[in-house]
């Protein structure tokens, strides 16, 4: 006759031990005990021999929906106490979760424990340092990558997007129309305003990006909002300032309360600008307008000539376009609740059809989106990271290498650590940088040789 085969408590397991004897009901104070959803989940198994244990199997219950328990481990001997099991905990949207257990059998028709005493948990990515700023932390990816996150200067003042040169410097623009620059291991405390940006109800400087030729041109293209609607121009840098500029497209509508315009350069060398719909769902289908669209045009803002029409019109249906990279010959726009890949109809009359679309987690509003390309983070190559400022965090979504265009696993970083995250980019070398709202952060490998810049105050 079997005793009841009820779970005594549970807790937290971070190697494949199971909970402390001692510890009773685990359940944390304060309503949430910080996790990154790498850890097992752990429990003390009533079971009279070990033999009636093998016939168990385990539920977890999380937010009242159940799945059951994979890589189940307990010991061979157990005690007074129970046998200290653990398993692996499953996939957990970042928040707040209630997790409780039960152990069932199947013999002749299921019978199953009452529910353990609910653990409460909050999924996120906690820095080991204790989430500071003053000095490097590290993460470990949940594919085992580890990573220190370095902040390298603070003053910025909501910046929206970052573009960096081939010798370093890092430009960075700030909504109210400065461009700032990092180098030499410091934020300039110069810095170049645009005197015609247009800001308030999240409108401002948006979007930079450099020429492929910067070194030889200094030409940095910037789209914001003027007083007309959105405005691209293109300036000429000059050290840490800019000199003169020329503007290559004025007077397009934008939406009235939190506009979007992405910037790139494309592999082809032409530059692809994205922008809003103006809050009119009638205009992203329009060819007449450019609202709703990624246009592509030469560096000086005329039309190539393969593109299809005669017109810089590259992708239609594009409501908010906030950050946008090429994989391949695919180019990934992301969106406000989506991603939206695209690809090129025709090599010689240019424009691109909708091939995939992916909605985003809720919570994910992306403020900028990129693959990385380096070796230095090798476990990272071929990745699509999107920075969120809602959910502050960075999304890194991983595809499958067969099929480039199937997003396969997607993780949360830097959940809540830092606050909200609003631009990211590639630097040369590898590393990553991003911003929060007045901090600029660069990411490496802990095993990597790249020294952490100096924090500049």
């Amino acid at each position: 006759m079997r005793r009841a085969f009820g779970i005594f408590s549970i807790c937290l397991a971070i190697a494949s031990a199971g909970c402390d004897q001692g510890s009773g009901d685990t359940s944390p104070p304060g309503g949430g005990e910080q996790i990154t959803g790498n850890e097992r989940i752990g429990w003390q198994q009533a079971a009279a021999s070990a033999d009636e244990l093998k016939a168990y199997r385990y539920n977890i219950y999380v937010d009242n929906v159940a799945s059951e328990i994979q890589n189940v481990s307990c010991p061979p001997a157990g005690t007074s106490g129970g046998f200290s099991c653990s398993g692996s905990l499953p996939s957990m949207r970042p928040g707040q979760h209630v997790l409780e257990l039960t152990t069932f059998v199947d013999a002749g028709g299921r019978l199953e424990s009452p529910r353990s005493a609910a653990l409460t948990v909050t999924v996120g990515q906690a820095l080991t340092a204790g989430g500071g700023l003053s000095a490097p932390a590290a993460i470990v990816t949940s594919d085992g990558i580890e990573l220190v996150i370095s902040p390298v200067a603070s003053g910025l003042d909501d910046p929206s997007d970052i573009a960096v040169a081939a010798d370093g410097r890092v430009f960075i623009s700030e909504r109210q129309g400065r461009i700032r620059v990092f180098r030499a291991g410091r934020l300039q405390p110069a810095s170049a305003s645009i005197d015609d940006v247009a800001a308030g109800d999240g409108r401002g400087l948006l979007a930079l990006a450099l020429d492929p030729e910067f070194a030889k041109t200094g030409y940095l293209f910037a789209a914001y909002t003027a007083a007309a609607g959105f405005r691209l121009v293109r300036f000429r840098a000059v050290g840490d300032s800019l000199g003169e500029s020329v503007t290559l497209l004025d007077g397009i509508d934008a939406s009235p309360r939190a506009p979007a315009a992405t910037l790139r350069f494309g592999p082809d060398r032409k530059l692809y600008l994205g922008l809003d719909d103006a809050g009119d769902p009638s205009r992203p289908g329009d060819l007449g307008s450019f609202n709703g669209k990624v246009l592509r045009l030469n560096a000086d803002g005329t039309t190539p000539q393969d593109q299809s029409g005669g017109t810089p019109v590259y992708a239609l249906n594009i409501n908010q376009p906030r950050g946008m990279d090429w994989d391949g010959t695919t180019l990934w726009i992301a969106e406000s609740a989506r991603l939206q890949g695209v690809v090129d109809t025709s090599a010689t009359a240019r424009r691109a059809a909708a091939m995939v679309n992916y909605r985003l987690p809720a919570g994910v509003a992306p403020e900028g989106a990129m693959f990385y390309r380096g070796g230095l983070i090798a476990g990272l190559a071929g990745d699509l990271l999107v920075a969120s400022a809602d959910s502050g965090a960075i999304l890194r979504l991983r595809f499958d290498p067969a099929n480039r265009r199937r997003i396969v696993s997607s993780e949360y970083l830097l959940q809540g650590a830092v606050g909200p995250i609003q631009a990211i980019v590639e630097g040369p070398g590898g590393v990553l940088y991003f911003c929060t709202p007045t901090e600029l952060f660069m990411i490496a490998p802990a095993s990597g040789a790249v020294a952490a810049p100096r924090i500049q105050r």
